[in-house]
């Protein structure tokens, strides 16, 4: 601390942060029916890594799933948002089309062939922010439930508040 602010010199430490380990890999349910999913998980289990105990050779199988279907959710990503930002294009100029005339029968059957798809889309990336929400409540309801305390004493449930230390 500078003299001007302080006047004693007090020992800062620091022994850096927290380690806690890697990040844990989340799998989110919408994955499960994407193209390609199983078998990148089915090729990350198959490989072998060798002679090594049962323990460390689980250890590096899940390892090599992770790493597979960290890549392989990469390229669906990548994709995935390029095919959807065309359909929402493609369903704009339809519709911009449609003002102006009547469309025929096989722009109407593809436009509702992009809306399904966009709808399906977005149905997979709700799902994923609901399983992070649920991840989020149940992080936080161990705080809730640690403060509130529900008791039956026989003529009534009664709930009241624990406060913290």
């Amino acid at each position: 601390m500078p003299r001007e602010v302080s006047d004693h010199c007090p020992i800062i430490l620091d022994c850096g942060g927290p380690d806690f380990g890697p990040i844990p890999f989340k799998c989110y349910n919408s994955w499960h029916g994407m193209k390609d999913f199983d078998s990148t998980v089915r090729l990350g289990y198959a490989v072998a890594p060798g002679d090594c105990e049962p323990d460390r050779e689980l250890q590096l199988k899940l390892k090599n799933i992770k790493k597979g279907l960290k890549s392989w959710w990469i390229n669906v990503k990548e994709k995935e948002f390029g095919r959807i930002k065309e359909a929402k294009k493609r369903v704009d100029e339809l519709e911009v089309l449609g003002e102006s005339r009547m469309l025929t029968d096989g722009e109407l059957q593809e436009r509702l062939e992009l809306v399904k798809s966009i709808a399906e889309w977005e149905k997979n990336r709700n799902m994923d922010i609901k399983q992070k929400a649920k991840i989020k409540f149940t992080k936080s309801k161990d705080l809730i439930s640690s403060i509130w305390r529900r008791e039956d004493l026989g003529f009534g449930i009664w709930t009241y508040f624990i406060p913290l230390d």
